[in-house]
């Protein structure tokens, strides 16, 4: 299953808030779409999601798959 980019962007929006993240700004890299968001106590987080579906978080500076 493909998702087009404002399914990857809802889906992505989701994980966040489901997670204590606040989303704050979004655009599309290449093929993916990347989110910047706050967590709870302020600092930022960098996500992306893939056409595939896949959700990555940016830490100890690579993308890692968190689902």
């Amino acid at each position: 299953m493909v998702l087009k980019q404002n399914e990857m962007k809802e889906a992505l929006e989701d994980h966040l808030i489901l997670n204590a993240y606040t989303p704050v700004t979004s655009y599309p890299i290449e093929d993916e779409l990347q989110m910047d968001a706050k967590n709870e106590f302020g600092s930022m987080n960098y996500f992306r999601i893939t056409p595939k579906g896949d959700i990555k978080i940016f830490k100890h500076a690579k993308w890692s798959v968190i689902n």
